[in-house]
């Protein structure tokens, strides 16, 4: 069953800071973009990425008592929009923001739908360790074809939203919050018997669970018990993936005649300009992939038979999983045509932007380029409650989260507070 509950939201005081100097999207904490925002000012909620370093909480504490961040006096579930542009339309993903009673993976609710990697579970142990708050949200997504809960909610965004801001990226967030006894009950009941999909946060639920386990009590309202959650209706139509293309060091350096031979028994292959690759990701076909080998030419795809090809895919898995095309490039291409391993991340590389993984093909830093189609949301659900596991990064789900929204205090002492 899945309990979710209203807390005290801890957010910045809009009176005191700009919320844009102070929440950070979660995809701009990584490499150069790291340093970027680390530097922006000195409320950002970088400065709590201290892991282990327990005067991060301390910090947070200074904060509330100054008043730079706000403790909500009600328990309150939240409504959080981020406007956000893509191909020229404006989109709106609608999410909800609770904490959830934490349950573990393999009972059945809770569904992971891509591996996950031990390094990140051990940093975001560590970060909570030192912080015992809980600043970032994993992104969960829910069934819920006529838009029920989304309905009842939208009700409290007519008004200003307690908070509202534009990052440096175009995507706007609002935030508003629901602090209705009635209201709250509805959600709580409508989402018990619906299973979870974590979307995008896997490291952090795991981490998560390995907190409650160190630091959990009896109690069964102890705040190690659960965790912040956000949650979209995988039907919503601001609900977007995008692709994350694949760039390949081939071993023994294969040339483009030896690798479109050991294609053509299996897909048609077309020819194409340099340019065309950029439009590759808006055909939205199946079983299509874009190859690049710089100078030695761009090409399209397609695969001719899904029957032919299933007996040469060498992994465990179902017959859908096998027809992901992730699955096809990772358990087919890269070890029967290029000889590279599906896992080895010393061989690949993971890049969103098209001209990016073009680029460093150009440069010889990779020798192929592989350009996937985004896997649409419902897909992920049906492989994740099969009891599936995507490849790693087999998804992108845009635009990230934020850092910093709200806070939700999982110190070991805390208890979730009830009205």
């Amino acid at each position: 069953m899945i309990e979710i509950y209203p807390f005290r939201g801890i957010r910045c005081n809009p009176a005191e800071v700009k919320p844009e100097e102070a929440v950070v999207r979660l995809e701009f904490m990584k490499r150069d973009f790291y340093n970027h925002w680390r530097g922006i000012g000195r409320y950002s909620v970088l400065r709590f990425y201290r892991p282990g370093d327990g005067r991060a909480r301390k910090e947070i504490e200074d904060f509330l008592r100054k008043k730079i961040l706000l403790r909500e006096e009600k328990p309150s579930i939240y409504v959080y929009h981020q406007i956000f542009p893509l191909d020229g339309r404006l989109l709106v993903r609608k999410s909800f923001i609770a904490v959830m009673r934490l349950l573990d993976i393999d009972k059945g609710k809770v569904l992971p739908h891509e591996e996950t990697f031990p390094g990140g579970k051990r940093f975001h142990l560590n970060l909570m360790e030192g912080l015992t708050y809980n600043i970032e949200q994993v992104l969960s997504l829910y069934s819920d074809p006529d838009g029920e809960i989304q309905n009842l909610l939208d009700r409290y965004c007519k008004g200003d939203p307690e908070l509202s801001f534009r990052d440096p990226f175009g995507t706007d967030h609002l935030l508003w919050k629901v602090d209705d006894a009635e209201t709250i009950s509805r959600v709580q009941l409508s989402m018990r018997d619906k299973n979870i999909v974590i979307a995008d946060g896997h490291h952090r639920y795991e981490a998560s669970l390995a907190y409650r386990e160190k630091y959990g009590r009896e109690n069964p309202l102890s705040a190690p018990n659960f965790r912040q959650m956000a949650f979209t209706n995988v039907f919503d139509p601001g609900l977007v993936i995008l692709p994350t293309h694949r760039t390949v060091r081939c071993r023994g350096k294969r040339k483009s005649r030896d690798i479109l031979e050991r294609l053509s028994p299996f897909f048609e292959i077309e020819r194409v300009e340099r340019d065309k690759l950029h439009l590759f990701s808006t055909r939205r076909e199946r079983h299509l992939f874009g190859l690049y080998m710089g100078s030695e030419g761009s090409y399209i795809l397609k695969l001719k038979d899904e029957k032919r090809l299933l007996p040469a895919i060498r992994c465990r898995g179902s017959e859908n999983y096998k027809k992901l095309d992730v699955v096809i490039l990772h358990a087919f291409i890269l070890p029967e045509v290029l000889g590279v391993r599906g896992d080895d991340e010393s061989q690949i590389d993971y890049i969103r932007e098209t001209e990016r993984a073009l680029e460093v093909v150009d440069t010889g830093e990779y020798d192929v380029a592989f350009l996937l189609q985004p896997a649409p949301p419902w897909m992920v659900k049906e492989i994740a409650e099969a009891g599936e596991k995507m490849p790693h990064k087999s998804t992108d789900f845009y635009p990230k989260l934020t850092a910093g929204l709200l806070l939700f205090d999982i110190s070991p002492d805390a208890t979730l507070e009830m009205e």
